[in-house]
């Protein structure tokens, strides 16, 4: 009798049926926080219908990237007399060896890339070679390399091979009938990221300022109509656990969904972001949701010189502080600011991006945009005198060169290391921290503006 064959891309696509004995109903209740370390929680309650005495369930609608070990069940209804006495996670098909490991002694079909069929028992396999033998026990052995393979072809799908991960519960009830059970288990493979929109106005004084959330759900699972927390802040993790690779598909469908509103709350020492209504996240898609309507934000804007990490490049950008009078007054979570203008032609254009950190309210955020084209400025060491043996004077001149038709004011900041001192100076300047001074120049529009110090180190 001639033998079906399965190529292994159709089988991740197939369902294993475990016949559960009790089966929860479908309708469930899922609350969704997600944190922006690559880890959720997911709490969601479900009804089911237990028989007295031990049950056993196949709780299979679990997504592919879950921590079976934060697994928590329990009882709404009878708490006191309804348990999760075990529980064993099944997932034996993450990768090829897995597959492999189920067919040792069953005949397995391998086609290269050159288009070469060969058909054997496997008998064993390592990450570099698969071996077959023709006739057991006394065939020819066969040695193939895994990473020429195009395809691997098997002749079934053994029972015990469970193609999608899989919790399998033995709970105890005292009592018989319809119970609603509430569980929670922690998953990675879902993320989300603030995406910011600052429009300039016509006088680079006002921004019109929005926020959008961006969830990025690669799990392994739907979540229809849950109830969507994001929490902003830096959690902690012990160590790091291995994660299943999934392939990473491209966005698809992403939603701007302008009806639903977040309303914030401190969180013990973060910040937690609930939507007002549910939302539902498809595998492998990305859902954009407004954190915040538009708003109109008084700015700062600023030229700076820093030679250490631009060198004689003049960055420029945009400051504004996080509070009422500014027009914002709410904690915004990290992410990517994007600025744009309008042109004389009242077409918006892009003027660069930076990203900001969570800034909690009254705190300052400043956002480079780029860099100046007609600001350039240029540093050299003027003179060095010794002093004394551990003691030395050093003179340096930085020239800014101010080509545009306004007058601009620069911070420029110079790092000095050791025990230092500034003796001279013709521009004004401020301590940043124990090693870094801010220098503010006014250049004048068209014109070569010097700043000129002295330095005094000790060694």
């Amino acid at each position: 009798m001639k033998k079906i064959f399965f190529i292994i891309g159709f089988i991740l696509l197939l369902n294993n049926n475990n016949n559960a004995l009790v089966k929860s109903e479908e309708k469930r209740d899922i609350n969704l926080t997600i944190y922006n370390k690559n880890i959720s929680l997911v709490k969601e309650k479900r009804f089911f219908n237990f028989k007295k005495g031990v049950n056993k369930i196949n709780f299979d609608q679990i997504p592919y990237m879950i921590d079976p070990n934060s697994v928590f069940f329990r009882s709404v209804s009878s708490p006191d007399k309804c348990f999760l006495v075990e529980q064993n996670y099944e997932y034996n098909i993450e990768n090829t060896s897995a597959i492999l490991e189920s067919f040792k002694g069953e005949t397995i079909q391998l086609i290269n890339e050159s288009g070469d069929l060969y058909s054997g028992t496997l008998l064993n396999y390592d990450p570099e070679y698969i071996i077959l033998s023709e006739n057991i026990p006394l065939g020819s052995l066969q040695l193939i390399k895994r990473g020429n393979l195009k395809e691997i072809r098997f002749p079934n799908i053994p029972k015990e091979l469970q193609l999608k991960p899989g919790l399998l519960w033995n709970i105890f009830s005292e009592e018989e009938g319809n119970q609603i059970t509430e569980i929670s288990y922690l998953t990675r493979g879902i993320n989300w990221h603030s995406e910011y929109t600052a429009i300039l106005d016509k006088d680079d004084k006002v921004i019109r300022l929005a926020c959008f959330v961006s969830v990025d759900n690669q799990s392994g699972m739907d979540f229809y109509e849950a109830k969507l927390k994001l929490v902003a802040g830096d959690i902690n993790l012990a160590g790091q656990r291995s994660e299943p690779v999934l392939m990473r598909a491209q966005m698809r469908g992403a939603s701007v969904d302008g009806m639903s509103k977040f309303e914030e709350e401190p969180l013990s020492d973060y910040y937690l972001y609930s939507l007002d209504q549910p939302v539902t996240l498809k595998n492998k898609s990305i859902k954009q949701i407004s954190l915040f309507n538009s708003r109109d934000v008084a700015i700062e804007k600023f030229y700076k010189i820093d030679f250490q990490k631009t060198n004689e490049k003049v960055a420029m950008g945009i400051r504004f502080t996080n509070d009422k009078e500014s027009g914002i007054n709410q904690p915004s979570p990290g992410g990517k600011v994007r600025i744009y203008k309008n042109s004389k032609d009242d077409s918006l254009e892009f003027l660069g991006e930076d990203m900001i950190i969570n800034t909690p309210i009254d705190e300052k955020v400043e956002v480079k945009s780029g860099f100046a084209f007609d600001l350039k400025a240029e540093r050299k060491v003027i003179s060095q005198k010794k002093v004394s043996e551990k003691v030395q004077d050093e003179q340096i001149e930085i020239i800014i060169h101010n080509s545009k038709d306004e007058k601009v004011s620069i911070e420029v900041e110079e790092h000095f290391y050791g025990i230092w001192e500034i003796t001279e100076s013709n521009q004004k300047y401020t301590l940043k921290d124990a090693g870094t001074v801010v220098f503010t120049v006014k250049a004048p529009s068209g014109k070569d503006e010097n700043l000129t110090y002295t330095i005094r180190r000790k060694f």
